[in-house]
């Protein structure tokens, strides 16, 4: 696995972490999703995307993708569908209730990229 590759993987794990922390913040005070934390999930999604174009480069580019790199993709493109399937599962709402299902979504995202770091290791 390359140190880009690497990094970003950690940068979305520590980022969904913070996500999803900050979701169950407004679940468990009943608050609505306000607009910073809808754009804080839209950077969340770019960030996944981002990693997921670095992984297809590294493989259409000859990159070094040791392990499984099938299961590793799929991981990836997991990962990026995530949060836009959740969007229109919960079709927009950003309720209180909605907040406890993108924090999930989100501490599931880092198990994702964490089974992705996972399959590259020999």
């Amino acid at each position: 696995m390359s140190d880009i590759q690497t990094r970003l993987y950690v940068s979305c794990i520590i980022y969904s972490l913070i996500i999803g922390g900050w979701a169950f913040y407004f679940a468990f005070r009943g608050r609505d999703l306000d607009s910073n934390f809808m754009g804080a999930l839209v950077i969340n999604e770019v960030l996944f995307a981002v990693t997921a174009a670095f992984d297809v480069f590294l493989l259409l580019n000859g990159g070094i993708l040791p392990g499984r790199p099938d299961v590793h993709l799929l991981y990836t493109a997991t990962a990026v569908l995530t949060l836009p399937s959740v969007y229109a599962l919960l079709r927009g709402k950003s309720s209180s209730r909605e907040a406890a299902f993108y924090g999930a979504a989100c501490l599931f995202l880092a198990g994702i990229a964490i089974r992705a770091i996972i399959t590259t290791v020999v």
